[in-house]
């Protein structure tokens, strides 16, 4: 790959990151081997309802957590997520 094109990805990358930061708390952004989408993991509900679409909510199973859940929204072909438990379940059932 040209040097070039590889300093242009990053500079989007840096600009996209830039941009989603203005909007909602970022804790991880990552595409893993074999994922088919990127995800970003923001840290709450009230971030993950600033993003456009429906919520889901699905079990997260990890044993001695305190999250118990996974609420994602998808948005441009992107899986916004972030863990709840505990008070969060509160603010999850007026979602």
């Amino acid at each position: 790959m040209d040097d070039n094109k590889v300093l242009e990805a990053v500079e989007l990358l840096k600009k996209a990151d830039a941009a989603l930061r203005e909007v909602v708390s970022v804790l991880q952004i990552y595409k893993g081997v074999g994922d088919k989408i990127i995800k970003v993991h923001v840290s709450g509900l009230r971030d993950l309802e600033k993003v456009p679409g429906e919520v889901e909510f699905v079990p997260w199973n990890c044993e001695g957590s305190e999250y118990d859940q996974e609420a994602r929204k998808y948005c441009g072909g992107v899986m916004f997520f972030c863990l709840i438990g505990g008070e969060e379940e509160d603010i999850a059932e007026d979602l």
